[in-house]
């Protein structure tokens, strides 16, 4: 396999796998956003609900009233907890998708630049192949 068909191929290729890490990284970053979008709504909803304790207290609450509220602050502060927790865990995995994504675009940017270069090789190649042409066919007629 010639050398051109062989960065051709790679090239190729480290542009499907930039595909790939794109799409990965798109996705990640899709259920990150989700999760920290279910964090605000949870935190508003506790913000919420602490401030009808606050107004329900000020109208008088029966003792089991009283700890029902508290009781589902405490589950609403775990729901919370866990969803921090989430949250965490897919920034560092959207993290991790970015720097492959990096990586990936990086060596398929290499790839070109080589072409490039190998491109610019093949015609001064041609260009001084031509000129020897042109000045031996310009020597022959001198003569």
């Amino acid at each position: 396999m010639p050398q051109h068909q062989q960065l051709s191929f790679l090239i190729d290729h480290a542009e499907l796998l930039e595909q790939y890490a794109a799409k990965a990284m798109q996705e990640k970053k899709g259920l990150f956003e989700e999760a920290q979008g279910k964090l605000i709504e949870l935190q508003k909803y506790q913000e919420e609900y602490r401030s009808r304790l606050g107004q329900s207290d000020r109208n008088g609450l029966s003792a089991k009233a009283w700890r029902d509220f508290y009781l589902f602050l405490e589950k609403l502060e775990e729901a919370i907890q866990m969803q921090i927790q989430l949250v965490e865990r897919y920034r560092i995995s959207y993290d991790i998708a970015v720097g492959d994504w990096n990586h990936t675009r990086q060596k398929h940017q290499s790839y070109l630049l080589l072409q490039e270069r190998q491109n610019r090789s093949l015609q001064q190649k041609l260009a001084k192949r031509d000129q020897k042409e042109s000045d031996e066919y310009a020597s022959r007629h001198k003569r």
